[in-house]
């Protein structure tokens, strides 16, 4: 897969009970480039009992790459974001923006 984002193509990945539902999305170079990804699972007893299989694959990939994964819960549509083996799950939907571009360490450029 190497496609465009779009709101409407993630509505449609994560579609229960289609064939890319299950597994994560990556994004890499600002496109979709691959879906239905299985992640490595964080298996720290030190973790939240309450946390799942999203959060736990979310915290492992996070452990072994550079990645940002952002996580919505199935259960109740919160919305988790992991970075450098730590989960924050304070994050708003509303400021999900926000709070990657601070992950990323991104400042707007400002122009002359």
């Amino acid at each position: 897969m190497d496609s465009e984002i779009s709101p409407q193509l993630l509505v449609n990945i994560f579609v229960p009970k289609t064939p890319l539902h299950d597994g994560a999305v990556v994004i890499s170079g600002g496109r979709i480039k691959a879906a239905a990804c299985m992640l490595p699972l964080a298996g720290d007893k030190d973790i939240a009992r309450e946390l799942g299989t999203r959060h736990r694959a979310a915290i492992g990939i996070s452990k072994e790459s550079d990645s940002i994964a952002v996580v919505v819960s199935e259960e109740t549509g919160k919305v988790s974001i992991a970075k450098d083996r730590n989960i924050d799950s304070r994050c708003k939907r509303g400021s999900l923006k926000e709070n990657t571009n601070k992950k990323f360490n991104y400042k707007k450029k400002v122009r002359n």
